[in-house]
């Protein structure tokens, strides 16, 4: 992957961080849950974006990018917009990731003419129960103990592949800091945004759409991905072989 050019941008005075990557069409791309824009150097995501234009962003609270008080959909929405009014684009694709692929749908709700195509990763517009778990206090104690350790303990690391949850890759890739104060105003504004109608709101989507899963994932995701697939009006679903919901993050 070639050298981007670090650029930002300011809302309300906060200063949001992201990087150009090579020529092509555009595609901005939006991590996940207490991950970072260089998620999306694995081989694995290059390998989807091969021939694009990277915009690659760290959301707000995360990597360089400030947090936003009271940051809200509207808000990641606006980060976009302001992006892709900022690089002279009429239009551009968006690849979302877990987190980053709810704010990339309901941006292209919310601006169906500024959209050439989208790629949603193992979205999660209905949260799986282990993910509403991680809000609890306790979980960063058992999340920074257990990243540290995990690795070096090989049973463990073959119940979790065999539960779909990580592969080894994907543990020696992951971020092993849990950005608590973040990652749970994240997933507090995620359930709330999952009590509205998505599927109608979705409606309004005119761009291609391509819904990836990994083949053994969370059933949560799954049901995403199928409930968009009929909401869509032009949508696929590519299935990839591989176990876990961070399997991009497979070399």
């Amino acid at each position: 992957m070639t050298e981007g050019v670090d650029k930002h941008i300011l809302i309300r005075q906060r200063r949001i961080r992201y990087e150009v990557v090579g020529t092509g069409p555009a595609m901005l791309c939006l991590h996940g849950l207490n991950q970072r824009r260089d998620i999306f150097r694995t081989n694995r995501m290059q390998a989807a974006l091969v021939g694009y234009q990277q915009i690659l962003i760290d959301l707000p609270g995360y990597g360089e990018s400030d947090f936003l008080d009271g940051c809200s959909v509207e808000d990641i929405a606006e980060i976009i917009e302001t992006i892709r009014r900022e690089e002279g684009l009429a239009s551009l694709s968006l690849c979302g990731y877990c987190l980053g692929s709810v704010f990339a749908l309901d941006y292209a709700i919310r601006h169906p003419g500024h959209i050439d195509s989208l790629i949603l990763m193992e979205c999660m517009i209905y949260m799986p129960l282990i993910i509403r778990l991680i809000t609890v206090p306790l979980f960063k104690v058992l999340h920074d103990f257990f990243f540290g350790q995990a690795v070096k303990f090989g049973p463990l690391v073959g119940l979790l592949n065999w539960l779909h949850i990580f592969s080894p890759q994907q543990l020696r890739t992951f971020n092993r800091v849990w950005n608590r104060e973040v990652n749970n105003y994240y997933l507090r504004m995620l359930r709330r945004y999952e009590k509205l109608d998505h599927l109608k709101r979705a409606e309004a989507v005119r761009s291609k759409v391509v819904i990836v899963v990994a083949e053994k994932t969370y059933r949560k995701v799954l049901v995403t991905a199928k409930c968009l697939e009929q909401a869509l009006r032009d949508s696929v679903i590519l299935r990839l072989k591989g176990t876990g919901h961070l399997i991009y993050l497979d070399a």
